[in-house]
């Protein structure tokens, strides 16, 4: 017979598991642009109308409250060895190869099936990646079981000797996986490269001020792009970027800067390298690099002209301002670079392109 202290104790444990919960199901379920793949939420599921009647909000919280209940083994925040980065090449195009510098490398992860995507890319803002200009574009794929596919992937790489695919599925699970790989690919087969950029292949990229912008960086372990501070994760199982307390058991997530495009050092490179073989697998892969950012001590920089929405298009903003813009399909990006050539280019010095604020 447990005594009145016992029971004490314990119903007070189960009011603080229904408080927590309650708290969980009324402000864990927000739009939080920091926990998809591509950082944002898309803006139909922010601006649609959903149903928010107090039966809602019970079932919500009855939820969490069942998730927090069934936790027994927790993701642990690190391990031994854990995280492995050692999928094998299908492609590995030695883009680097022909550099003698590469100021900065512009990794773009696209689908198998979105040649038009990529085709597009080459004949805009990809025009810029030259040796001449010291920057070097690759584009980054999964596998799929669809043989045509995979045989159409590898007729356009031997046109374009652009393209790095690994045996990983293709998913949205695996981006992380994705995302790694390619930083892999970059440590091992262009070590030259200054800065590295993860990209997201829907989306507008400045190559015209971006480099000037680099100029300014300074030296050492830098990750910047459109960033954040601490943000809930979703608890809501109806999410796209559903979280559960069993794969992340802390109530925010570390800083972090939206997937759609940031920028590295090679020095960062090198220690994300590092400290990410002791993570365990996270599957929303910007809130993995916040977590080795965190490890290694380093702050996310948000950048003037990073934007992980789609910037309001005006031409000559497009050219002399807008870094990156996000949401931007192979017709509207013809569209939107053809326009703003029209602008004159304007001459920026790096210091006036470099604003940056800490995270």
């Amino acid at each position: 017979m447990p005594s009145k202290k016992q029971l004490f104790y314990s119903l007070l444990c189960f009011c603080a598991l229904v408080l927590f919960g309650f708290y969980i199901a009324l402000h864990g379920v927000r739009p939080n642009r920091s926990l998809s793949a591509n950082g944002v939420e898309p803006t139909s599921s922010i601006t649609a109308s959903k149903p928010t009647g107090p039966l809602t909000y019970v079932r919500k919280f009855l939820n969490v409250v069942s998730d927090i209940a069934q936790v027994t083994d927790t993701r642990p925040d690190k391990c031994a060895s854990c995280f492995k980065n050692d999928f094998n090449f299908i492609i590995n195009q030695d883009a680097c190869a022909s550099y003698d510098l590469v100021e900065l490398l512009v990794l773009i992860v696209t689908a198998p099936k979105d040649g038009a995507g990529r085709q597009a890319i080459r004949e805009t803002w990809g025009t810029l990646c030259t040796k001449e200009r010291h920057i070097a574009c690759v584009f980054v794929l999964g596998a799929v079981d669809d043989s045509q596919v995979m045989t159409k992937v590898k007729s356009e790489s031997s046109k374009h000797s652009d393209i790095v695919q690994l045996d990983f599925r293709e998913s949205y699970g695996n981006l992380t996986y994705k995302t790694m790989s390619g930083f892999r690919w970059s440590r091992d087969y262009c070590s030259k490269a200054r800065f590295i950029m993860k990209v997201d292949g829907d989306m507008y990229l400045n190559l015209e001020l971006l480099p000037v912008l680099l100029l300014a960086v300074p030296s050492g372990k830098f990750l910047g792009g459109d960033c954040w501070g601490e943000q809930t994760p979703h608890r809501s199982k109806s999410s796209k970027w559903y979280v559960s307390f069993q794969s992340y058991p802390h109530k925010n997530f570390p800083p972090i800067c939206s997937g759609t495009a940031y920028v590295i050092s090679s020095d960062f490179l090198h220690g994300l390298m590092d400290v990410s073989r002791n993570l365990p697998y996270f599957h929303l892969e910007d809130v993995f690099i916040g977590m080795a950012a965190k490890s290694l001590g380093i702050r996310p920089v948000s950048l003037k002209g990073f934007s992980n929405l789609r910037a309001p298009f005006k031409p000559c903003s497009y050219r002399n301002e807008v870094m990156t813009s996000h949401y931007i399909d192979p017709v509207v990006l013809r569209r939107f670079w053809k326009i703003s050539r029209q602008c004159p280019l304007k001459n920026h010095s790096p210091r006036q392109l470099f604003v940056p604020k800490y995270i």
